[in-house]
């Protein structure tokens, strides 16, 4: 299937764009416009690092035909993502628009969603993002070619080099991502955009960062050689072990909220 990369121009691919028309918009489509819709889905991909600071967007007659709307609607939700510093236009010969800003999901927001959501909704999206993900490391192992297996290593090299919580989120998203395209499976990959987009706004507190970050860059790295090595089990046992840690912080953390939440008075 090959990697979802830019052109030589920095032009954002097709595929990719499909991968944004997966991810989770987080509240009922009923109560959002079309344009919000777009401008969610837009936030949804630079959040989960589908999209990038840098990603030239195609010109909006394509990206409206792409994106199934009107061109007065995409523009109403460009003109959005403006106002919110995600999207620079530039007018005339050799502008258009460009990614320029990156979305920010604070301590407190990760927070209030793990306060929100139940236990059982908690374990069970983990369980479901385990499931996806031990899938495609399975077909990886089968299918991944060399190319898919040094796309994943500079995902996970470029994550070990991020600092702080959004940076770690984006790379996160994108090795995760990843798995579907050593996969080579275009269902796989967007079952993990739209899991990826679910699983980020919780993930990543920055009380993690020093006592994750390096444990989840390796269990990374044991993956990606398991799929190198074309080792289906274990590749597929790695992925259950690298989901149950991260399930294991969020519940963790949930549990630490709620219980809290119970002794204010």
């Amino acid at each position: 299937m090959g990697a979802p990369r830019r052109d030589e121009m920095g032009m954002v691919s097709d595929r990719a764009l499909e991968m944004m028309m997966q991810v989770a918009v987080p509240q009922s489509l009923d109560s959002l416009s079309r344009a919000e819709m777009i401008m969610r889905r837009f936030q949804a991909a630079i959040s989960v690092g589908v999209l990038n600071v840098g990603d030239r967007l195609p010109p909006e007659s394509t990206l409206s035909e792409h994106l199934g709307v009107s061109p007065l609607t995409l523009r109403h939700g460009l003109h959005m993502l403006r106002d919110k510093g995600l999207v620079d236009t530039r007018r005339g010969r050799g502008g258009g628009s460009i990614i320029s800003g990156q979305v920010e999901i604070l301590d407190e927001d990760i927070d209030e969603r793990l306060g929100c959501i139940s236990t059982d909704d908690l374990k069970d999206l983990f369980d479901v993002a385990a499931t996806i993900a031990r899938g495609a490391a399975r077909l990886g192992a089968m299918r991944a070619d060399e190319q898919d297996v040094s796309w994943m290593r500079s995902r996970n090299a470029q994550f070990l080099s991020e600092v702080d919580s959004p940076g770690l989120r984006r790379a996160d998203g994108r090795f995760h991502i990843s798995l579907g395209v050593a996969a080579q499976s275009r269902q796989i990959t967007s079952l993990l955009v739209r899991i990826q987009t679910d699983v980020a706004p919780i993930s990543w507190h920055s009380e993690e960062i020093s006592s994750r970050k390096l444990e989840a860059y390796e269990e990374h790295e044991a993956i990606i050689a398991a799929i190198a090595a074309g080792d289906v089990e274990l590749a597929d046992s790695l992925g259950a072990v690298h989901f149950e840690s991260e399930q294991i912080l969020a519940v963790e953390r949930h549990l630490k909220l709620v219980t809290n939440e119970t002794r204010t008075p």
